[in-house]
């Protein structure tokens, strides 16, 4: 345990330079690179590459640009009067959230009046701190337009000084208390530290609401997933998975699982005919498959599907007890009409029952129809990368007006500032956990709160799930234009899309991605000949078009 400690910190100060310098590389270096790596001096980009070579997992497959940061240095007020113009700034603002005159904070950016007769160029420089979010730099200095946004968890860019403030507020107030002691921030939900924790929450939820609550037998309870799914690499997540790279080699899995096509509705219900079944967990838009879009009506089908199971109706042809209980003696027969089929005329035969007694909790319809509807197939949204303005709605399911049971939330519900997720339900669900049942150290931790409570204002005061659905638009029409032999596919919802690459042996989705870091702009291929589009929300109406523009170029360059 001593040497894998020591090893550890081995490996953390090698981690430790500032990075300042780099190069454009499509090869990892020889791993001898790794044995020049220093303490007191920068890291080039090979050395980067190295260090990871030598100390990392080997569990990714990154693009090969090492990045510094992705915030700006803020250009001193000064430079603006130094230009020529003579009027002030209409305000100062700090980024770090302190009070300090501007002479003393050297972290104060200036917004330019309107009336600013400063040249375009140099009015860039005294955006607004959000507007100087959208870019990375890497060692070398070359900026460059973030289209990943770390898989969607940089909705509100980097860096953004809202959240940034309130990561220092809290820092330096109270970071951990545990879940052991109250604290003054946690709201009304149960919040993790990463969106698998949020998915391994909503099963386990899922699991004990159908046994108290819907009355699945013990260990029968079920969750159906649909293929491609995606939700995390942790023995639950891998056993759901139907991606080789994520569960190969990790077996036995997890029993209980079960999985039907995306975007199938008749395998959907009949999967759902299974009474055991607790629920049904779903991406509204698949991420890391491609961005793949379900046709239009799916999430509200799924709903009513799932609705459809949770009522329960019996026609009352006998009298209900005043104390509550429905007698019914001497039953030769009693049938039951079932949305699955048992006898061949698709009813269910109880025969010779003696005494039948029902304990009514639930009213009586005047067409002497007896509903139920709390017992159910609960619809999981996984809304860990759709959410939270990403699709252009505040959440991928209001594209349809549907309210699912549980949803999960993560990524930008942070600006991914620090890792957080959330499980949101009812009550009825939510309670049916008991102290010491569920929970983790670092759970609904201050400091977390804190930061994502800042990041939800921010998406709602920037409107930026508004911003993404315009700007979604406008990127899907620009890149439609696109040739079709090369680019067959632009697909998306607000700013979470996607292009498929026909590959050839001249170019393919990996090489498409390189060539657009090198005009300046990053972005990730997935399942091979797919390239994920997913900028900050942030993002405006020129530099989309400017985005559009090194797109194509880079295209027509094969």
């Amino acid at each position: 345990m001593t040497g894998m400690i020591s090893k550890l910190s081995h490996s953390l100060r090698s981690a430790a330079p500032a990075l300042t310098r780099a190069v454009h590389s499509g090869t990892r270096p020889a791993s001898t690179a790794a044995s020049k790596l220093k303490t007191d001096q920068p890291l080039t980009a090979e050395e980067v590459y190295a260090r990871e070579e030598k100390y990392g997992a080997h569990n990714y497959h990154p693009l090969p640009v090492a990045l510094e940061k992705g915030k700006v240095v803020q250009t001193p007020l000064s430079v603006l009067f130094l230009q020529g113009c003579s009027k002030p700034p209409a305000l100062v603002l700090c980024s770090s959230g302190c009070s300090k005159p501007l002479a003393l904070c050297p972290s104060s950016v200036a917004v330019p009046n309107p009336l600013c007769s400063v040249s375009s160029s140099l009015q860039w420089l005294f955006q607004t701190p959000s507007a100087l979010c959208l870019y990375v730099w890497d060692v070398e200095g070359n900026r460059y337009y973030d289209f990943l946004s770390a898989y969607s968890a940089v909705n509100q860019g980097h860096c953004h000084p809202k959240i940034i403030t309130a990561l220092n507020a809290q820092a330096s107030k109270l970071t951990l208390t545990s879940r052991a002691f109250y604290h003054d921030v946690l709201g009304a939900r149960v919040l993790t530290t990463r969106g698998v924790e949020g998915g391994e929450t909503a099963c386990k939820l899922a699991r004990k609401w159908a046994y108290t609550v819907k009355g699945v037998p013990k260990n029968q309870a079920k969750i159906i997933f649909a293929n491609g799914n995606f939700w995390g690499r942790t023995m639950a997540a891998i056993s759901s998975s139907t991606d080789p790279s994520s569960y190969e080699g990790f077996g036995p899995f997890m029993p209980g699982f079960g999985l039907v096509p995306y975007n199938d509705i008749p395998a959907l219900e009949k999967a759902l005919r299974d009474p055991n079944v607790a629920a049904f967990m779903v991406e509204p838009i698949q991420g890391e498959a491609g961005v793949v879009v379900p046709d239009p009506g799916y999430l509200t089908t799924v709903r009513e599907l799932c609705t459809q199971n949770n009522l329960m109706r019996f026609r009352l042809d006998w009298p209900v007890q005043a104390d509550g209980w429905l007698d019914y003696t001497n039953v030769s027969l009693m049938r039951f009409r079932l949305d699955w089929p048992v006898q061949a005329d698709g009813w269910l035969d109880y025969t010779n029952v003696s005494l039948m007694r029902f304990r009514l909790d639930w009213p009586v319809q005047a067409d002497g129809w007896l509903d139920y509807t709390n017992v159910s197939v609960l619809f999981i949204a996984d809304e860990v990368q759709t959410g939270l303005a990403r699709t252009g709605r505040r959440l991928a399911v209001d594209h349809e007006e549907v309210r699912p049971d549980i949803v999960i939330l993560g990524k930008a519900l942070s600006g991914g500032v620090y890792p957080v997720s959330a499980v949101l339900c009812d009550d009825e669900v939510m309670l049916t956990i008991k102290p010491g049942e569920h929970g983790s150290t670092y759970g609904g931790n201050p400091l977390a709160c804190s930061v994502a409570m800042a990041a939800l204002e921010v998406l709602e005061e920037e409107k930026l799930a508004e911003n993404a659905e315009k700007m979604g638009q406008l990127l899907r029409s620009e890149l439609s234009k696109l040739p079709k032999e090369i680019v067959p596919v632009v697909r998306g919802k607000g700013l979470l899309n996607a292009i498929v690459i026909k590959e050839t042996k001249d170019y393919d989705a990996w090489r498409v991605c390189m060539r657009l870091r090198d005009n300046g702009l990053l972005a990730k291929p997935t399942h091979g000949d797919i390239i994920r589009l997913a900028p900050p929300l942030i993002i405006k109406d020129h530099e989309v078009r400017e985005c559009v523009d090194i797109i194509q170029r880079t295209i027509m360059s094969f």
